[in-house]
């Protein structure tokens, strides 16, 4: 029984970990590939060095994502004009499928999409589910992951942008 108890605890502290923390924030560049979902080109978080990265993950069966892809939407609108790349990421598996691109239609969704094709987003980032959203610096470097559902007004996040872009956390 005491066992039992050590372990969930254990694992309780590393989840924790990965939920609370930017994970490895400042460390070496993420590597990332994926398929770019229209057109179904390689693509890889390597051709958008120099500028930051917020990425979404997001799947069909995913009842958050349904309100969080409109949200991100407004998001990526409010920052077009700055060097900021907004990318959902779509980790059904297949991706691109006829239920994932009736979403893209409902959603007018006009960002960067790309499709999860090797399913290494949730390694890659220290996602733990669906949706999951990180940011990566402009030299390629995770500095936050954040689990769930975000609001993309928060000032944490909307300050960890700030920084990440050079300018003020406000």
């Amino acid at each position: 029984m005491r066992f039992g108890r050590c372990i969930v605890a254990a694992l309780l502290l590393v989840s924790a970990a990965a939920c609370a923390g930017p994970g490895r924030a400042g460390s070496e560049r993420v590597t990332y590939r994926a398929s770019d979902f229209r057109s179904g080109e390689a693509v890889s978080l390597a051709e958008l060095r120099g500028r930051p990265v917020l990425m979404t993950s997001w799947a069909t069966w995913c009842t958050e994502c349904r309100t969080e892809l409109p949200a991100l939407q407004r998001f990526w609108k409010e920052h077009r004009g700055t060097d900021l790349a907004v990318v959902a990421v779509n980790v059904d598996g297949g991706g691109g499928g006829r239920l994932a691109r009736a979403m893209v239609e409902e959603f007018g969704l006009t960002m960067d999409l790309w499709v999860d094709s090797d399913g290494t987003f949730s390694s890659t980032f220290l996602a733990l589910g669906v949706p999951a959203t990180a940011l990566v610096s402009a030299d390629g470097a995770l500095v936050r992951t954040w689990q769930g559902g975000v609001d993309f007004a928060d000032p944490e996040l909307v300050g960890a942008v700030g920084r990440a872009l050079g300018g003020d956390a406000s």
